[in-house]
């Protein structure tokens, strides 16, 4: 295979890339989103971890934590919260027992995560769920809840 097909095949695969990934999102455009006020707790359908490149006073970097909420013609997002530190508050592993008194497990939602190409930009999200985000502090209580089946037809 000669040079210049090898440099046109992978620039077929980066342009392949490009369009299945979501070029429009890019780290100044999050960073610009409008702000949710601190002390409201408001749902989103997916979230994005944004390094914001300003150091906390903790020693760790500032994270944008950016939600998406998906209005009847396109994605709108806002800054959910800046903060040093996310916790996670997923569904219990363990429900009620069964008749032998042994605990029955039941699904508990995995969350999912991917980085968008080429910023970085962390994306976390779960087919069936949203995130329900707490006061915005130097950390922030993110609830990962079951969607209502209005808000599971919408999602991919």
């Amino acid at each position: 295979m000669e040079r210049w097909e090898i440099k046109w095949a992978v620039d077929q695969f980066l342009q392949g890339l490009r369009i299945r990934s979501r070029p429009h999102l890019t780290r100044r455009q999050l960073l610009k989103a409008p702000m949710k006020p601190w002390q409201e707790h408001r749902t989103y359908r997916t979230l994005y971890l944004v390094p914001s490149g300003r150091l906390h006073g903790s020693g760790y970097m500032c994270i944008a934590l950016v939600g998406e909420i998906l209005t009847e013609d396109k994605p709108r997002y806002e800054i959910a919260g800046w903060c040093d530190d996310v916790e996670w508050h997923v569904p219990d592993t363990w429900d009620t027992c069964n008749k032998y008194h042994v605990p029955n497990l039941y699904h508990v939602p995995n969350l999912r995560t991917d980085c968008l190409f080429p910023s970085g930009i962390m994306h976390i999200w779960r087919t069936g769920y949203q995130f329900r985000v707490g006061d915005s502090l130097s950390s922030v209580d993110v609830y990962v809840e079951k969607a209502s089946k209005q808000e599971e037809d919408g999602d991919e």
